[in-house]
């Protein structure tokens, strides 16, 4: 009896020293994205992340319970790698590794090389900084879908902005992505099969939901025509006014005498005005009779 407890005991703590003392932390650059993540020694080859990995390499990732599968959707290519399995698939072919893709605390782990080759990907590895890099060249839009609720007060100014801007509402179906930074939210209008720098808004929000720069992207053509308004100076100056209002900007504009050299030097394009705030400017587009661009920093 006591001899079954000895050899119990001693397969457990082989079983156990395989993945326990395989596990360790590396630095896991992916796409120049860095990660501090475990990856485990096991047959002498490194194991590596499968979803983290795929997906910051811009692969779709599908996990199949039934069959023990783990399906990667990649550039038109379907890549399978199989639990417990030397093989795995990209489309009709088959390839084996040296070590079978398993499953340890609910993470699927693939020998780094494996994942590195399906995914058309270069891989780097130093053994002595315990640091990974796979680039495939792969970059990860920041951007998210709008919220309605949590982006509800600055979709408020942006509609308004528009209304008297886009004043043929070429943008009033447009696409709105949002990116979230440090400081506030990046916000983008623009049509779906049409370059941003020829029709799209910018604007950008501090936290506090207040406006601190926008812009108006737009080059008329046959298909996307500009009314012609032709405003003076005055009526430009109260076009740009109308708009502060719109926006809570209460600052006044400054007079000639106040201005900066730069500023007295800067000649804006014809058709154009700005007009200059202690903290920013307005610009209009007197041709067509809409605030082009506005920053308050």
């Amino acid at each position: 009896m006591k001899k079954k407890l000895l050899f119990l005991m001693s397969f457990l703590l082989l079983f156990t020293s395989v993945y326990a003392n395989g596990k360790k932390k590396m630095t896991l650059n992916i796409n120049h994205i860095v990660f501090e993540k475990d990856f485990i020694v096991k047959n002498d080859r490194i194991h590596i992340p499968l979803r983290l990995v795929s997906e910051n390499l811009g692969a779709d990732v599908n996990w199949k319970g039934d069959t023990k599968e783990v399906e990667i959707l990649n550039q038109g290519k379907k890549i399978v790698f199989y639990i417990d399995s030397k093989e795995y698939r990209i489309d009709d072919m088959v390839y084996t590794i040296d070590s079978p893709t398993f499953i340890l605390d609910d993470t699927a782990y693939v020998p780094a090389r494996a994942l590195a080759n399906a995914m058309n990907a270069k891989l780097e590895w130093n053994e002595k900084d315990f640091y990974c890099a796979i680039n495939n060249g792969h970059e990860i839009d920041p951007s998210r879908d709008i919220d309605p609720i949590k982006d509800a007060k600055d979709l408020a100014t942006i509609n308004k902005i528009r209304k008297v801007t886009d004043l043929e509402g070429y943008l009033k179906d447009g696409v709105m992505r949002v990116e979230e930074v440090d400081d506030g939210k990046v916000y983008e209008l623009f049509l779906k099969d049409y370059e941003k720098k020829n029709l799209s808004m910018r604007f950008i929000f501090d936290r506090n939901n207040n406006l601190e720069f926008y812009k108006f992207y737009y080059f008329p053509n046959e298909k996307y025509p500009f009314l012609e308004k032709h405003l003076s100076e005055e009526e430009s100056r109260k076009l740009a006014r109308d708009f502060m209002n719109l926006v809570g900007d209460k600052k006044r504009f400054l007079k000639e005498s106040e201005l900066n050299k730069y500023q007295k030097a800067y000649l804006p394009d014809a058709g154009t005005y700005v007009f200059y705030t202690k903290s920013g400017d307005v610009n209009v587009d007197a041709s067509g009779g809409f605030v082009y661009a506005y920053s308050n920093s």
